[in-house]
């Protein structure tokens, strides 16, 4: 990896060995994480993204009448996509597969 970059998160995530190997090519300065750590903050930054989720959800006046299980079931279902300066995202007449 090159400045700024990490390692080794799909070894904490599922507890698995290590995929490969890492050797520093020069002096380096590294910051450490242990597992336990690595999996209570991951965790915790989910459910603040969750409720941040579902407080944007709530302003949406297609879902103000949801029943809190299914607003929880719709946040789940939800995963970020990201789009480049002029990439189009939906066209025209397409059959519509993905609501944005």
């Amino acid at each position: 990896t090159g400045r700024g970059g990490s390692f080794g998160e799909l070894a904490l995530l599922y507890d698995s060995p290590r995929n490969a190997t890492c050797t520093a090519q020069g002096s380096c300065q590294l910051w450490r994480v242990d597992q336990q750590t690595f999996r209570k903050t991951l965790a915790s930054s989910n459910m603040h993204s969750d409720n941040e989720t579902k407080t944007i959800l709530r302003k949406v006046p297609f879902f103000t009448d949801l029943d809190p299980s299914v607003l929880n079931r719709i946040s789940d279902a939800l995963t970020v996509v990201s789009f480049g300066t002029d990439q189009q995202i939906v066209r025209k007449g397409e059959e519509g597969k993905v609501f944005y």
